[in-house]
């Protein structure tokens, strides 16, 4: 597992980084770190771990910020800047275990460097695999010179993109870009807002949804669909961008607003994402920003857009993942819980971010094991 480094001196501003192996990794110089914390009492004993969120509540929650448990959560001595990397041996990936006498909480803290969220997901495959004793569905390690996108892009046309008409360029970029910068100065500081949406409200919402598709479908088609994610997205922030590769969905700020039955919303979402999941429109769109400065991603409608984001992390099961193999003893009942044993009731999600834009930014979490599904909105304090 590599180091990461600055090549530049901490004064510049500009810092480029390196990856760097260690010869051997020993006690000074460790592959990752592993720390544990034990406290001698229950979870609902201790003044932060009671305010955890529980599973199977059956309403609408505003939890506290998810940094709010950083101090029961995180080591003291866990990273939480560039620097705390950059500057010292410190391997990209620190794995914390709070104990508490009937719960475990597992904190995974890495670089977007390192790992992301889909990678995060087989990293813990593998490790149930080897918890138990399973190691031959340990897949091959694949070589850092190997990448796999390394062609992507680079010989479609950027002409087939379908929204290439409606790129962001020039004057409108610029004003876009003015806009974006006096949101931030006029409202620098930013909150995270877990939320969690009860099962049987997103069960309803999307089964109106539908009925109201069906209705509205022209006779002999084939019956309009939304998932869950749509669902729960329209009902977030109105747009989509739920993957490795950008799907841009195009919304007038008025039909949202009226579309109290988030049927517009959700049913142009799936249409954005059919259409730009194709392996022709991934190309076309590699293809525009391997053109770009800084290869940075192109925007897509006019000056005037408020650019909003959801990411479904949902996709990677983070409640489904199975550590039974690492249980020695049940916590709470299982009787009194709707969760599996080993299977998580909870997921709090810590961001630590300067100098790259989040606001407007939803995380669908996950559905967790009594149905109900996990938000984490990053919006402007207040909003």
């Amino acid at each position: 597992m590599a180091e990461l480094s600055c090549e530049s001196p901490p004064e510049l501003a500009v810092c480029s980084l390196q990856k760097e192996i260690p010869p051997r990794y020993d006690e000074t110089r460790p592959a990752f770190i592993l720390t544990t914390t034990t406290y001698g009492i229950d979870i609902n004993d201790h003044p932060l771990g009671s305010q955890l969120p529980k599973a199977g509540q059956d309403q609408t929650f505003l939890s506290p910020s998810s940094d709010f448990f950083s101090s029961i959560v995180c080591h003291p001595d866990s990273p939480r800047e560039l620097a705390d990397w950059i500057y010292t041996y410190r391997p990209q990936l620190h794995i914390h275990a709070s104990l508490v006498q009937d719960a475990t909480l597992l904190t995974i803290n890495y670089l977007h460097t390192f790992s992301d969220a889909i990678s995060q997901t087989n990293s813990f495959e593998v490790w149930i695999a080897v918890l138990r004793g399973h190691e031959g569905e340990v897949p091959a390690f694949v070589p850092y010179d190997h990448d796999p996108l390394y062609t992507l892009g680079k010989e479609a046309p950027r002409q087939s993109y379908r929204n290439i008409g409606r790129l962001l360029s020039g004057l409108s970029l610029v004003i876009f870009g003015l806009r974006y910068m006096f949101e931030i100065l006029w409202s620098p500081k930013l909150e995270g807002h877990p939320i969690r949406l009860p099962g049987r409200c997103v069960d309803q919402m999307r089964k109106t949804v539908l009925q109201e598709l069906a209705i509205n479908a022209p006779r002999g088609t084939k019956k309009p669909f939304v998932s869950e994610g749509d669902v729960v997205v329209a009902c977030a922030a109105g747009l989509i961008g739920n993957s490795f590769f950008y799907s841009y969905t195009l919304l007038l700020a008025g039909k949202v607003l009226q579309d109290t039955d988030l049927k517009y919303v959700a049913f142009t979402n799936r249409k954005a994402l059919m259409e730009h999941r194709t392996k022709q429109q991934i190309e076309a769109m590699t293809a525009i920003q391997r053109e770009n400065f800084m290869k940075a991603a192109p925007m897509v409608g006019d000056s005037k857009l408020l650019f909003m984001a959801a990411t479904n992390q949902h996709k990677d099961r983070y409640f489904e993942t199975d550590w039974s193999a690492a249980v020695i003893a049940p916590g709470v009942p299982l009787s009194g819980r709707p969760h599996a044993l080993g299977r998580p009731s909870y997921v709090n999600d810590i961001e630590y971010c300067r100098g790259y834009p989040t606001r407007n930014i939803v995380r669908i979490i996950g559905k967790d094991a009594a149905g109900d599904w996990h938000l984490l909105f990053k919006a402007r304090a207040g909003a």
